[in-house]
């Protein structure tokens, strides 16, 4: 989906008779983690699902040992490039850390995206607690791309084995927690890897959390290096955060601005922000038509005192009209990814985050005339 005009925004590079670039990023940099399309494309089906656990935890007979039975490292996994394509892909270094930094140093309690470090203990504990289930589905996704043992092996190697110490520090959890999710994600966005109604239960918390975060970060790392040839506004970490047309948000009036300068997506939102600034403009335009009708006045009468202005100085030409605040607009196709969480966004296109809104990550921030 393309448009074309600049639709009136205070940028140049746009053209009317040109449209802007798609900007559909490589996935991984998405509200969850999502793999790459090359790799999505990959992901087939085996003719038999996972095993689903029962109420211990546990598979049938024989799965309890699928720890013991997976090699302790594997050339695929850790190649001389890093990790395995499907596990760097789902969520880039760059965003993973700035997802660690987030949980690991978050300290305000004002902060809607803050958690405590017990929260934080508490989800990687139950991930502890729900780790041979999380293999075997590991198993039958792995099996399903035919490159043998790969996720896997990831999992078994970042999910702890033993009991997680209370006492366990919130940069260390908040590590372990991203480290976990960057393969999880490949596992759970799988037709094979569909958690069973209790897992998902208890795993969901630990789901939301992550997609938000990833969201977050990923929005900030496009900020920074967008593809676009106009740089994008910075926003706020509130509207980071901010979910389409949720929190205050509005729609456009119209569909030309309703249309992404960058992306062409039609999911441009104007933040509550606006309605401040909307406030702050007004009172500027109400200060300086106060500040002309004096100046008029003593036009008509220039033997007397020249007026002062709101702010006390005294005018020796006319008030110029003052600087108004532009509004902001921004896109927000990167909050729409088909969510893996039982709570989160879900996408009426498709289920497998594969349509053209899901892998669209634009976050593209601009000031309109």
């Amino acid at each position: 989906m393309r448009h074309g005009g600049h639709n009136g925004y205070a940028k140049s590079g746009f053209s009317p008779d040109k449209p802007p670039p798609k900007r559909i990023a490589a996935a991984g940099g998405g509200s969850s983690g999502q793999v790459a399309a090359g790799t999505a494309r990959r992901l087939r089906a085996p003719a038999s699902g996972p095993l689903r656990s029962t109420s211990s935890g546990a598979g049938r007979a024989g799965s309890i040992s699928v720890a013991a039975r997976l090699p302790s490292a594997q050339t695929s996994v850790h190649a001389s490039s890093g990790l395995h394509p499907s596990i760097a892909e789902s969520v880039p270094r760059k965003t993973a850390l700035l997802m660690e930094n987030a949980l690991g140093t978050r300290d305000d309690p004002r902060d809607p995206n803050r958690y405590s470090r017990d929260f934080l203990v508490k989800r990687l504990t139950e991930l502890q607690e729900s780790k041979l289930p999380l293999l075997e589905y590991a198993k039958a996704v792995d099996l399903a791309n035919g490159e043998g043992p790969v996720l896997q092996t990831y999992l078994n190697e970042n999910i702890p084995s033993n009991k997680v110490a209370g006492n366990t520090s919130k940069v260390k959890a908040s590590k372990a927690l991203v480290d976990i999710w960057r393969g999880l994600v490949v596992v759970i966005g799988h037709p094979r890897g569909l958690l069973s109604s209790s897992l998902q239960g208890k795993l969901d918390q630990y789901i939301a959390m992550m997609e938000n975060q990833c969201k977050d970060a990923s929005a900030l790392v496009e900020e920074e290096e967008g593809s676009s040839s106009v740089k994008s506004v910075k926003i706020s970490a509130d509207e980071r955060s901010r979910g389409y047309l949720q929190g205050g948000a509005t729609r456009p009036r119209t569909k030309a601005e309703q249309n992404c300068p960058d992306c062409g997506m039609h999911f441009v939102h104007y933040p509550p922000e606006n309605k401040a600034m909307e406030e702050r403009n007004k009172q500027k335009r109400q200060a300086w038509e106060k500040d002309c009708k004096e100046w008029e006045r003593w036009l008509k009468n220039p033997r007397s005192e020249p007026p002062k202005d709101l702010s006390g100085k005294v005018m020796k030409k006319a008030p110029p009209p003052p600087r108004y605040e532009s509004p902001i607009g921004v896109c927000k196709a990167y909050t729409l990814c088909h969510s893996l969480s039982v709570g989160g966004y879900k996408c009426p296109s498709c289920k497998d985050r594969s349509c053209e809104t899901c892998t669209n990550k634009c976050s593209f921030a601009f000031r309109k005339k």
